[in-house]
């Protein structure tokens, strides 16, 4: 549905999302931006996962779970990056220890990121299948789970920072 461009997302809608981690709400949607309103609590997978043409997220304020900070999706009590976009600048004010899985998958307009001092975990397959061409890894970050960087063709620079005291590597050979 790439001819998708905007969503009016009730006022008083309570959960997002879907079950399966491997699609999305909008999955490969035109949309452009994202409005969450403030009376969801629930956001459950990836919701703009292959929104290639969103570069606007925003969480309607008043909102008691989560919050949005330089067009990211963030759920506040677990300082998790939950949803990116290819615009997204990653809160370097300790707003995100951990980016969350599947929260950049497939959006292969994503050519760059800084990951921010501040986090400390890269979960699943959170930058899978996107644009990137390099990534610079902080030495505050201690665990980059499984698939995190699968089928991104572009990427041609992997720096982690000196300095680190300890970095978990895990790596699923079945996918």
């Amino acid at each position: 549905c790439t001819s998708l461009t905007t969503v009016d997302l009730p006022e008083n809608l309570l959960n997002l999302g879907v079950s399966d981690s491997a699609s999305s709400v909008f999955d490969g949607s035109g949309l452009t931006s994202l409005t969450i309103p403030k009376s969801v609590s629930y956001i459950e997978g990836p919701i703009s996962s292959g929104c290639n043409d969103l570069s606007i997220l925003v969480v309607e304020d008043g909102n008691m779970t989560y919050k949005s900070h330089g067009n990211c999706i963030i759920d506040i009590a677990e300082h998790r990056l939950i949803q990116g976009c290819k615009t997204s600048v990653i809160p370097d004010d300790g707003s995100v220890l951990y980016i969350g899985i599947n929260s950049f998958m497939y959006i292969t307009a994503l050519t760059d990121i800084i990951i921010p001092n501040t986090v400390l975990e890269i979960e699943e397959q959170a930058f899978s299948s996107t644009g990137l061409t390099s990534i610079n890894i902080p030495k505050n970050v201690i665990s980059i789970e499984g698939n995190v960087f699968k089928n991104c063709s572009s990427l041609r620079e992997f720096v982690v920072e000196d300095g680190g005291k300890e970095l978990y590597l895990s790596y699923n050979s079945s996918s």
